[in-house]
């Protein structure tokens, strides 16, 4: 409001505080609706991404028609805009949020080659700076590529390392982290421990409270599949669609 009233605003500031609302936004439930109509609006004319704010709007707009099967190429696009290089991750470092934005556009675009060039790097900024939530966060992205190109050894080192982090105080992802640890449990064949792991995620402090819950809802299907428990494992999935 006050930047609205400025009569010279500081636009990048602008942008900035917009992407930080998104990133807050984009997670709570509650919110989600609003923040999927401001970044459409944002959408319909991209910002340039000359600076950090940008480069975070750019990020959010991609992971957004990402999720809603937008033209992946149009994504795709953002997507390298927003990350520049490299810029928007030294911009934030490892710590932040709007890269993670960028990482789900390509990972749930299946550009994986991008999508772990961009987790390598996240790694070794986390090692440089000596950042257990940055080392967890892109353990738990790796945890997600490793699992759909079948490499389930990683998958489940991945996000082993990932969870064991919120002794430190990693809360972002851990629900969803569990909810990947789980299914690839689950395809290893290691069933007792993948229901530990779901039992773990629906007891935890944040359990409902973030759109990642959702993953925590949909985890039980994989394992009635595997049981035999056919009908359950659909009455599951489907109670688990938002739509």
């Amino acid at each position: 409001a006050e930047l609205a009233a400025d009569a010279e605003p500081d636009a990048s500031l602008a942008a900035e505080l917009r992407a930080g609302w998104l990133t807050t936004a984009r997670l709570e439930v509650p919110l989600r609706a609003r923040a999927a109509a401001l970044t459409y609006e944002l959408a319909e004319h991209p910002p340039p991404g000359d600076n950090y704010g940008e480069r975070a709007l750019l990020a959010h707009i991609a992971g957004q028609l990402t999720f809603d099967a937008a033209p992946r190429a149009q994504a795709l696009e953002l997507t390298r805009r927003a990350l520049a290089d490299g810029a928007l991750l030294r911009d934030e470092t490892s710590d932040g949020m709007a890269w993670i934005a960028a990482m789900g556009a390509l990972g749930w675009g299946d550009y994986f080659d991008e999508y772990e060039a961009l987790l390598d790097a996240a790694l070794a900024d986390s090692r440089r700076r000596g950042s257990v939530l940055g080392f967890a966060t892109a353990a738990y992205g790796l945890s997600f590529s490793h699992f759909y190109r079948g490499m389930l050894s990683d998958a489940v080192a991945d996000a082993e390392l990932a969870v064991a982090a919120e002794r430190d105080g990693w809360r972002h992802f851990l629900t969803a982290g569990r909810a990947q640890l789980a299914w690839a449990l689950v395809e290893r064949g290691e069933l007792a421990a993948a229901g530990a792991q779901l039992a773990l995620a629906e007891a935890g402090a944040t359990a409902g409270q973030a759109s990642a819950h959702a993953l925590v809802l949909e985890s039980p299907a994989p394992l009635q599949l595997v049981l035999g428990a056919h009908r359950a494992a659909l009455d599951t999935a489907l109670a688990s669609d938002p739509v």
